[in-house]
């Protein structure tokens, strides 16, 4: 990216410093003196124009493309967080898409829910992930992702990997479900639920863990954002 900005600088300063040498000719009618102020300013500005624009961008933004991994039980607000957050960084001009778990499996309907199935459709997700931060984007998903196995492998695929977990109870992630997805699972109608008939296990080592149980919408993508600058 600097090697861009510098030689955009470059070159409209060649194109500058023409300018600046014929408009010093015509008023000064020297042309050795022309020429002097024709390079001092186009090597004064080459330097000024590029320290302007790097600094312009770093005060508009600071964000790499990179891959931002929300997983947490069903209910504790990915979706939320994700919409949320993807509308801020698209009012910043910034590239981005949303993955999401549940759209995912409308296009993909026959996978299962065991285990196996999961850690090779979330692995799945984050190659897609991975290909699209590499065209430039941020890229959101919002798996329930409940298996380290597979988060780890998809780690692995991001050259920038923002692994955030959604730290909810199952009590308050149950008060929330509206599709009644839970109180099913508990009856046994759904089979392998996480939560319930299904293990969760908790990231480790997160590079972002929050509790949204007692942060707002605005909180969790502040933090994020915050996370994303350094």
């Amino acid at each position: 990216m600097n090697k861009i900005l510098l030689i955009k600088s470059i070159t409209y300063r060649l194109y500058s410093a023409l300018i600046t040498f014929f408009i010093a000719w015509i008023i000064t009618g020297h042309l050795d003196l022309s020429i002097v102020i024709g390079i001092s300013d186009g090597i004064f500005k080459i330097f000024s124009y590029y320290l302007f624009d790097f600094t312009w961008l770093k005060m508009v933004h600071n964000y790499k493309p990179c891959v931002i991994w929300l997983t947490g039980l069903s209910g504790s607000g990915k979706t939320t967080i994700a919409n949320g957050l993807f509308k801020v960084l698209k009012e910043k001009n910034v590239k981005c898409v949303i993955l999401d778990g549940d759209e995912i499996r409308n296009i993909f309907p026959l996978i299962g829910f065991d285990q196996a199935a999961r850690i090779t459709h979330n692995v799945n997700v984050g190659y897609m992930a991975s290909l699209l931060e590499k065209q430039g984007y941020i890229v959101i998903t919002s798996l329930i992702s409940p298996f380290a196995e597979a988060r780890d492998k998809c780690r692995i695929l991001a050259n920038n990997f923002m692994e955030v977990h959604l730290k909810t109870s199952l009590v308050v992630c149950e008060k929330r479900d509206v599709k009644g997805l839970y109180n099913k699972a508990r009856k046994g109608e759904i089979k392998d639920f996480t939560g319930i008939s299904s293990p969760y296990e908790e990231p480790i080592n997160p590079e972002l863990r929050l509790d949204t149980e007692t942060s707002n919408l605005n909180f969790c993508i502040r933090a994020i954002l915050n996370k994303l600058k350094k």
